[in-house]
């Protein structure tokens, strides 16, 4: 009994290495697999020179719909595109997608206070999504008889972004925009769910992206949960 119990107590520490090992194999395979198809993903063909149009994609405005430095950083960066000549015309995207700010709005308010001609600006309000950014965006322009796009977004955004341009039958390139204000962990977990929601993406189709965008909303508004409890408790310890 006892020689018995002595090998099944070697063998379970073996069994459970094993395991381990597979699990572990598993995960790896798992994250090259996301690696790859996050890091291989069509390439534009609208070359180096001007475009029709500069797409900016939408993200959310901040709680009490004051422009947030992601929408500064896309803004800034379109209208250094747009003076350096690479396009006549700058095409926000957006609608209230997290609040009941529009997005398109506020960044095309602060392309005017940068001094683009109100002219040169077009505003896509209804999207919800970065499908429905770009789709829509892309009808905007092909009734507009345009047939080009430099589409600009944070670098981590742009893989995903890229997925779906390569559907519009438009000719296109995309840009980033410099995030210089990011925390190094902000960044981190930006390229890890843009290369999990590009992995997605592409095995599972468009079918796949209102759910990412779903799971986004929802870390979204626990941040701001958490920030408006913050807010009232500094207002409470201010009286």
């Amino acid at each position: 009994m006892t020689a018995l119990m002595e090998r099944a107590e070697t063998v379970k520490p073996s069994a459970s290495r094993r395991v381990l090992v597979f699990g572990f194999t598993v995960l790896l395979l798992g994250a090259a697999a996301v690696a790859l198809l996050y890091r291989t993903v069509p390439k534009g063909d609208a070359g180096d020179g001007p475009v029709d149009a500069l797409v900016v994609l939408g993200t959310p405005a901040g709680l009490h719909g004051e422009i947030n430095p992601m929408q500064v950083w896309r803004v800034d960066e379109a209208v250094r595109e747009f003076r350096a000549g690479r396009a006549p015309r700058i095409l926000f995207a957006g609608g209230a997608a997290a609040n009941r700010y529009v997005e398109s709005d506020v960044m095309a308010g602060l392309a005017e206070q940068r001094g683009i001609p109100a002219g040169a600006i077009l505003r896509e309000r209804r999207s919800h999504t970065t499908l429905e950014n770009i789709f829509n965006s892309a009808a905007i322009v092909r009734a507009h008889g345009w047939g080009s796009v430099e589409v600009i977004s944070s670098r981590q955004h742009l893989p995903r972004a890229s997925v779906l341009l390569a559907k519009t039958g438009l000719r296109w390139r995309v840009h980033a925009a410099p995030t210089p204000g990011w925390p190094r962990s902000q960044v981190v977990t930006s390229w890890v769910e843009e290369a999990f929601g590009t992995a997605v993406l592409r095995t599972f189709g468009r079918r796949a992206e209102p759910v990412l965008h779903a799971l986004a909303v929802a870390q979204h508004e626990l941040a701001w949960g958490l920030r408006t409890a913050e807010y009232k408790a500094e207002a409470w310890m201010g009286r």
